[in-house]
């Protein structure tokens, strides 16, 4: 076929006549280049449209997941120091404006330090150990137990030497990692039962 064009060119037909011929294979093999290129543009457009969604919807909970270890660290660190009677460490770990709440009560962290100083004073080998943690948005909290040897008067009874036990729940409230206030419910009734026992 292209033999025959070339011929008829050759006696003086007009160019414009002469048609290269476009031959079916070729054109199908162009056509389908085409596509597969096409195909795999749009798969990798929508790879990437798939990931960046991803990121973007995953960017919130990672954030979320910092926040909630950053505030159990924040939680389990504060009783350590109290355990340690490492009063000027409580700081680092509460806002300025810091609030503790016991029954009845408000107290800032000069005053709850104090309290700890207290409790400390008259139970030798004071230990907390928290029980369970459990975490909502910005508050944790904590269901613990603690014990330690009667070894001063805490209420003006005598000194019995025994071992004490007392348990508690104190729920926490963050602002960003550090706590700004606490609110305490304590088993008195029990504890004190344990003081005057003979």
């Amino acid at each position: 076929m292209l033999a025959s064009h070339i011929q008829r060119a050759s006696r003086g037909a007009p160019l414009a006549s002469v048609v290269m011929p476009r031959e079916p294979a070729l054109l199908d093999s162009h056509s389908h280049l085409e596509q597969t290129m096409t195909g795999t543009m749009i798969r990798g457009l929508s790879l990437a449209l798939v990931l960046a969604l991803g990121a973007c919807a995953s960017a919130p909970r990672l954030a979320q997941d910092i926040d909630r270890a950053q505030q159990e660290r924040a939680v389990r660190q504060f009783w350590d120091s109290f355990n340690r009677a490492s009063w000027a460490e409580l700081g680092e770990f509460v806002t300025p404006d810091y609030r503790h709440h016991p029954p009845g009560k408000t107290l800032n962290l000069a005053q709850f330090k104090a309290g700890g100083q207290w409790v400390h004073s008259g139970l030798a080998n004071y230990r907390l150990t928290i029980d369970s943690l459990v975490q909502d948005g910005n508050q944790v909290a904590t269901r613990w137990t603690a014990r330690g040897i009667h070894s001063g008067s805490l209420f003006g009874e005598p000194i019995s030497g025994r071992e004490m036990t007392v348990q508690g729940m104190t729920f926490f409230v963050f602002t960003g990692a550090r706590i700004s206030e606490d609110h305490e419910v304590i088993d008195l009734e029990g504890f004190a039962r344990q003081l005057k026992a003979k």
